[in-house]
Order: C-alpha cells, then structure tokens, then sequence
C-alpha cells in the first residue's frame, strides 16, 4: 500500500506542475507506466453522441491500441460507456485491461490500463482516485480558460477603442500580433508561446487609453514633456493588467517592447538580451506596421523602404535575431502570404 501511495503522490506531484491541459493529457500514460507496474497506458476520448473513441495521448503498441479500440464498441465496453459505473476490467489475450472514466469533466475521458498482472483492488481504488485529481485538475483549467477569454474580451475591446481614437491606428494592434506570430514561427516557437505572445501583441497599447488625445493625436512633434506622457503608456499598460493573474506570463512582452536593443529606449533601459524576446519580437513587429501605416504627421512607406529601415536598425534600434527572423518570414512569403498584404 505504501508503494501505492508513494505512486500517487508522484502523481499527483507530477500534474501539479503542468500548465496546459492538452500537455498534461499526453503526459498522464506515461506517468502512469512510471509510477506504477503498469505495462502500457493511455487516455481516449469519448463521444458518446457520435459512438466514437478516440485517442488522446497512449504508450499502447499500435496493434494493441487497434484491439483495444475495436472493443470499445463491443459488448461489455458499449454498457459500461453509457452507464454511471466509473470502472472495468476485462481479461485479454496477454494480459488485463482495467479502464477508468474521468467522470464530470468538460471532455468526456477514459483512462485505459494493461498489463500481464490482474489488478489489486487496491490498485484499483489508487487509480479511481486519480481520475478523480485529474478531473479537478482539468475543470480548474476549463474555469481558468474561460475567465480568461472574458477578461481577453474585455481587454480587446478597450484595445480597439485605443485604436480607433485614431483613424492612423484603426486595426494597428490586430496587425502587430499577426506580423509578430510570423517572425515568432520563424524563431521556432510551439504553438503555445505564439499564442501568448499573440495575446500580448494584442495589448500591448492597452496603457494610451489614459494618453489625452491633445498628445496622441497631436499633428506635430510633441514636446519633451508630452513625449515623457506618452512613454508611460507600456507601464501603464502592465498595471491595468497586473491584477490579472492569468496574463501575467505576458506582461514583460508589454511593459518592454519599446526597449531598444542598445540600451537607448525605456522605460527602464534595458539592453541586449536583458530584453525578453518577446517584447524583441513586438518592438520590429510595432515599427513595421508604424511605418508602413498612415500616421497623422506622415503618409505611409512602401512595404521595402520599412523593411530597409528595420535592416539598417538591426543591432540597435533591434534585436539582430529577431530582424533576421523577419527576413526568413519574408523569404518563406509563400507559406505566410500575411506579410505580403501591405
């Protein structure tokens, strides 16, 4: 029993850990081999509409993972499916095959066990209650997502405002995320990062919704003091969103995108790496659109004088690597025809 606990514990330890709910389900059959004599393990999905199961993450050899499914439709599976009992096991060729539901959560799961031993009643129990982790587990990061597509809107919406004050800046934030998840898929960045650094790219002015409109419109230069106004919006910004517990991954990317890579820019001066690359990517991401957009002072640049200019600013104004991941975006403009609409 001891094992078993210490079996959990590892468990339980393990999930604790991880984040992103996708990430956690392709790593729970492997952590189930680890913790316990498990043989092989795997997670299937559900549908119970459509008659179907599928696989989500398993460390099942492929013909055995093949049988497994065909008897997912076959009696006494199609019962246990679509009744409240939360387990069963079956004897097999080779071996004993024990399932467990993950019962309640948004996604209708079912953890599937074999091995060349039957199952301890104990090890049963261990493993009910680990569906039952794993299902608050999962409906926390289901109440976390949701929470944070609420407040994603309401934040987006103010951004747009901030946007619109301008006719120079309509549309200026959704451009900078677009450009900038093309330099960061150049930098080889998962889906997962780009999806965070898109959502900073999104807010990244959220702070000029404080900026009057005597300064953000002004059509001449502005003066020191209304330059040093105007500097304060990427702070700004931080604070509106410190309070938000699930986008605090991507404030650095906001409070620094107008940093410059040789120390010269603010608002705190940052140089060289010192710099988060997200906030890297923003900067060239923020300056393209500037300058190939219609501002109030100026009209706007042809697409190849603005890439020009952010060539001759690299190891300056930019980071080097991340101008030269715009140059490769450019050049792969086939598969990322998104940098050609200028």
């Amino acid at each position: 029993m001891n094992a078993l606990l210490d079996g959990l514990n590892m468990l339980y330890s393990e999930i604790s850990f991880i984040k992103k709910p996708k990430k956690l389900l392709l790593k729970i059959p492997y952590l189930l081999n680890s913790a316990f004599s498990f043989n092989y393990a795997a997670i299937f999905a559900v549908d119970p509409i459509l008659d179907e199961v599928s696989v989500i993450s398993s460390s099942f050899p492929g013909e055995l993972e093949k049988v497994i499914l065909s008897l997912m439709h076959r009696h006494p599976f199609v019962d246990f499916l679509s009744k409240a009992e939360t387990t069963c096991s079956l004897e097999l060729e080779g071996g004993y095959l024990f399932l467990v539901k993950v019962t309640g959560c948004v996604e209708k799961l079912l953890i599937s066990l074999f091995r060349s031993q039957p199952f301890k009643e104990e090890e049963e129990k261990a493993l009910v209650l680990f569906a039952d982790k794993l299902k608050c587990t999962l409906d926390k990061f289901s109440a976390q997502a949701t929470q944070k597509d609420c407040y994603l809107q309401v934040i987006k919406t103010l951004t747009r405002a901030v946007d619109a004050r301008s006719p120079y800046t309509r549309g200026h934030s959704e451009r900078v995320a677009e450009y900038a998840v093309q330099i960061a898929r150049a930098l080889g960045w998962n889906e997962e990062q780009i999806e965070s650094l898109k959502e900073a790219a999104l807010l990244h002015d959220i702070g000029k919704i404080g900026i009057p409109d005597n300064i953000l419109k002004k059509p001449s230069r502005l003066t020191r003091e209304e330059f040093e106004q105007m500097k304060r919006h990427s702070i700004e910004s931080a604070r509106i969103l410190e309070s938000a517990s699930i986008l605090q991954d991507v404030i650095p990317y906001i409070m620094y995108h107008h940093e410059r890579y040789d120390g010269k820019g603010y608002p705190f001066g940052l140089k060289g790496d010192d710099i988060p690359l997200g906030a890297q990517i923003i900067a060239v991401a923020d300056a393209l659109d500037a300058i190939t957009s219609d501002r109030v002072y100026r009209k706007a640049l042809p697409w190849q004088v603005a890439i020009e200019k952010i060539r001759q600013n690299s190891g300056t104004q930019f980071s080097p690597r991340v101008v030269d991941a715009l140059l490769t975006a450019l050049e792969q403009q086939g598969k990322n025809p998104l940098l050609l609409k200028k």
